[in-house]
């Protein structure tokens, strides 16, 4: 799409919440929705990646790691083995699992609760904000 000149783009930029705790997507979703975000959910790992399989398209992804059905490091790999350009930040209350998360190809890794002035700061770093 070309744009005129004095046009600007409108389109807001969209972020898949995957944890399998309704309060946890609740809350990290109204902390992106305050910078701009829309906001999908997904309950766990599978979910995200059938979004995504289905033609979904996201520019962030919070991944939390310990889930059912499929834990969030497994489906960070599998997102990005599927070639999904989209920055995903890792979201776990234990730190020990930072090196398998950037491992498994996360961008970023956060422990709970996620402070929104630190999402915020990493999104200003992956340019996805201003």
């Amino acid at each position: 799409m070309v744009m005129e000149i004095g046009e600007c783009s409108t389109r807001r930029l969209k972020a898949l919440i995957v944890d399998d705790k309704n309060i946890e997507r609740k809350i990290n979703g109204r902390a992106l929705r305050n910078l701009n975000f829309e906001t999908v959910e997904a309950i766990n790992g599978q979910d995200a990646v059938v979004r995504v399989l289905s033609g979904e398209t996201f520019d962030l992804v919070i991944m939390d790691r310990s889930m059912p059905v499929m834990d969030g490091v497994t489906a960070t790999k599998i997102l990005r083995e599927m070639g999904g350009k989209f920055k995903i930040i890792a979201l776990t209350s234990d730190a020990e699992f930072k090196d398998e998360f950037t491992a498994a190809g996360a961008d970023k890794f956060f422990t709970k609760p996620l402070d929104p002035k630190e999402l915020e700061e990493a999104l200003r770093k992956f340019e996805l904000i201003a």
